[in-house]
């Protein structure tokens, strides 16, 4: 397997993803929006890991919500979600 210090040349051929960014105030809003759990854990020296939920969202092309996947869904039903949204 090739080794490289770069995230995208391991995801290349996968869809790109949109990570939610924003101000401190509206991460906390849409997070308790989405029931989205989230904690910053200090692990020593200043250092710090994000715990968080593991649920994938599918969310449509105009914006809707379509589905959650919960870790561990099989991935024959995650296709019955994502199937119909396709073009």
């Amino acid at each position: 397997m090739e080794q490289s210090g770069s995230l995208e040349s391991l995801t290349g051929p996968v869809a790109p993803s949109k990570p939610l960014t924003s101000t401190p105030e509206e991460i906390v809003r849409v997070a308790e929006q989405w029931r989205v759990y989230y904690e910053k854990v200090f692990i020593g020296n200043g250092q710090y890991l994000i715990d968080h939920s593991a649920y994938t969202f599918v969310i449509d092309r105009e914006g809707q919500y379509s589905g959650l996947f919960p870790p561990g869904t099989p991935a024959e039903r995650m296709m019955q979600v994502v199937a119909p949204l396709l073009p």
